[in-house]
């Protein structure tokens, strides 16, 4: 049999049948092959550059157990966190974080400002997606975690105190150069600034305050440096309000520094520190009041001008005679005459009841101030006493003058020491003695401020102000210090007032 016999006999079909029964598998095997590696080639570019940008690999969502938390703390020197409010994991975690602490590691932390609309917003979120109960306030949260740790934070208006201490003795070094004991100036500060950095080293924890700057949540943690070696490990918490933290995942890193080299190439984890330190830099070191407090506090101060307003309206048809309140200014010159500010504006004062008098009006006037002491050299007279003097040399009746027995009688032991508690102490006299007006004799500076105290306690009288040419009181401290001060104090620095009986304690001599 020939060749062309053979191939003429053959039955092609089943050939070609029985081959594409056996190839179609190996097709389908291969192409299968082939999208796997090309998937696994994905994931494992997807793998190498996420760990080139210092990423080890993703967390669970249900949050730290408690043991990575103690990984966490193991050996770490400092941990930097930035959270909303660190309610869940601050509260979750205190037995081992302050356990950490009292065992040296550090704690910085980042969270919102209090009572602003960026919470409001996230409440109202939380709210609508039954995240959070109605009614709750994360504002209240921060606080809580503020009390909860306390002892361990370190508490910024006790490094102010130390810092203008220390500031005070060097501007008595440049002017003295000793101190009125006998003691080194020198020696002082350097005895402050060793009391001051033991403070700080020993308290664990900073808190700062952020108001538009956050993005995301997270935490480095930064170990001890061993064998020249510091390890930077970090929880990159992905969310998405209104979905709370522990319903997010996070994405885990880790960076191994070595002491004696340059750093690596940038990475996340870089970023992120960069971004703590940026924000930390800029953040309120205080928890203060913000938008919301602002407005309420805005509402509340409308209404006491209100009601204000028209009680004098009632006094002005009801009332009889005119009341003046001089405002006194210390120091007294030789602890006995008034100053020149002091003295101008009592002249002010005369000239105003003159011009009243003429009227037909009955008119008092009211010298404030309690005895004082400067430089812990106390005045021979009272504020009171020393204005009151004056004004009888100038002619004015004894008669007419409210002195020290109004301090007495409206403050008793606690004295008059500020422009507030003689605000209070007129009202009083005005209410008592049913007077038609009030007026204010003041500096130009802190007629605001006095306008606020008034308010606060019901009057607004009419101003007169007194210029001199050097004042007592300064426009910017007036403004950026004392009447926000005093707009923050609920008890307007009376009764148990803690800001009252402080400015009390540097004026008022010891018994």
């Amino acid at each position: 049999m020939n060749l062309l016999n053979i191939f003429s006999e053959l039955d092609y079909k089943a050939i070609i049948e029985g081959s594409l029964t056996n190839l179609i598998p190996t097709i389908i095997a291969g192409g299968f092959a082939l999208f796997v590696i090309d998937k696994m080639t994905s994931y494992i570019r997807i793998s190498k550059k996420m760990e080139s940008y210092g990423f080890k690999g993703t967390a669970s969502k249900k949050g730290f157990s408690k043991t990575d938390i103690k990984k966490m703390c193991k050996d770490t020197e400092r941990l930097d966190i930035i959270f909303v409010s660190g309610y869940g994991f601050f509260s979750a975690n205190k037995t081992p974080l302050k356990k950490a602490m009292d065992k040296g590691m550090h704690i910085r932390f980042l969270c919102a400002q209090v009572d602003n609309h960026f919470l409001t917003d996230i409440e109202n979120l939380e709210v609508e997606q039954k995240n959070r109960k109605s009614g709750t306030k994360i504002s209240e949260e921060i606080r809580e975690i503020v009390n909860e740790y306390e002892s361990y934070i370190l508490d910024i208006n006790v490094v102010e105190q130390y810092l203008n201490k220390i500031k005070q003795l060097e501007q008595l070094d440049i002017e003295q150069g000793y101190l009125e004991n006998g003691k080194d100036i020198k020696k002082e500060i350097e005895k402050l600034c060793k009391q001051l950095e033991y403070y700080k080293r020993e308290k664990k924890m900073e808190i700062r305050y952020y108001s538009t700057e956050y993005r995301l949540p997270f935490i480095l943690s930064q170990s001890k440096p061993s064998k020249g070696k510091i390890t930077t490990k970090v929880w990159l918490n992905i969310t998405l309000p209104p979905y709370k933290s522990v319903e997010n995942f996070m994405l885990t890193g880790e960076r191994v520094d070595d002491i004696n080299k340059d750093e690596g190439d940038f990475n996340f984890i870089e970023m992120m520190e960069e971004h703590f330190e940026s924000i930390w830099n800029k953040a309120s070191l205080t928890l203060g009041e913000n938008e919301i407090k602002k407005e309420s506090q805005y509402k509340n101060w409308e209404e006491l001008l209100k009601s204000s307003s028209e009680r004098m309206i009632k006094s002005r048809q009801t009332g009889k005679g005119l009341l003046i309140e001089v405002a006194a200014q210390h120091p007294l010159d030789e602890g006995k005459y008034p100053n020149e500010e002091f003295s101008k504006r009592l002249d002010k004062a005369i000239e105003l009841y003159n011009r009243l008098n003429q009227s037909g009006e009955s008119v008092y006037i009211y010298v404030p101030g309690s005895i004082h002491k400067n430089n812990e050299v106390v005045d021979e007279l009272s504020l009171s006493g020393a204005g009151k003097n004056y004004l009888v040399e100038k002619g004015i009746s004894s008669a007419v003058i409210y002195s020290d027995e109004m301090n007495v009688k409206y403050k008793g032991d606690q004295g008059v020491y500020n422009s507030t508690d003689e605000c209070y102490v007129a009202t009083q006299i005005f209410e008592e003695m049913k007077f038609k007006q009030i007026y204010c004799v003041c500096s130009p500076a802190q007629l605001l401020r006095k306008a606020f105290s008034y308010i606060k306690f019901g009057t607004l009288p009419y101003f007169e102000v007194a210029n001199a040419e050097t004042l007592h009181h300064s426009y910017v401290d007036e403004y950026f210090k004392m009447i926000p001060l005093l707009l923050s104090d609920d008890k307007a620095l009376q009764l148990d007032s803690e800001l009252g009986e402080e400015i009390r304690k540097c004026r008022k001599p010891m018994k």
